[in-house]
């Protein structure tokens, strides 16, 4: 934040600081200047677009990831099944357009992949110009994700197809279509839910 003295965190033990990427110069010169041992670094994880709509942005921009290849979210949950969170998200935008993640407000193009808290996939095309969020798969629930287990959202995108699964669940399901094809900008997310406060553990994220 604009007030805060850098200076004072290092001083009190901090290793590393986060600032937003949109900060003016003269905060991030103080950041660096006040040389936290492990660095500086810079996100936007939140956007101003995003700040109050209805999903929470867990990890930022990786751009320009590959048009096709295999894009991976490994993550756990601290508390099993339907309590304290819904939907986990990986998002493929195919333009630099903001996100702004509810259905009546789609500004971008490209797709979203999701995994519930009941172990169901779902897959969606995103269209900018109709300012529409179109389903194309949605499967029936699973087997409730357990606590403290590593899961792997996986989307696999070839020219003609794409895969959702999560191996260790054992669910996966399949769309075809060759609509946005391109360098994707990738944000991973969740929905907010005013009954869900738990948490979703990001382990790691991998892009093509």
């Amino acid at each position: 934040m604009a007030g805060d003295g850098f200076g004072a965190f290092v001083a009190a033990g901090a290793d590393v600081l986060d600032i937003d990427i949109a900060a003016s110069g003269f905060l991030i010169t103080a950041a660096v200047a006040a040389a936290p041992p492990l660095g500086v670094r810079a996100h936007n994880l939140t956007r101003r677009v995003q700040r109050g709509r209805a999903q929470v942005f867990l990890a930022g921009e990786v751009s320009a990831a590959a048009p096709t290849g295999t894009f991976e979210v490994r993550f756990g949950v601290p508390t099993a099944g339907g309590a304290g969170w819904s939907l986990l998200s990986l998002h493929l935008g195919a333009d630099g357009a903001p996100t702004k993640p509810t259905s009546a407000e789609i500004l971008h193009n490209g797709h979203t992949v999701q995994v519930s808290n009941s172990g169901s996939l779902r897959i969606y095309r995103d269209d900018a110009t109709a300012g529409t969020s179109t389903q194309l798969a949605n499967t029936a629930a699973g087997t409730a994700l357990t606590a403290n287990t590593v899961y792997t959202l996986r989307c696999v995108i070839t020219a003609s197809r794409i895969r959702v699964s999560v191996p260790e669940a054992g669910v996966s399901t399949t769309v075809t279509g060759k609509v946005y094809r391109v360098p994707w900008s990738v944000f991973v997310g969740r929905n907010h839910n005013a009954s869900a406060s738990g948490l979703i553990n990001i382990v790691s994220i991998s892009t093509p």
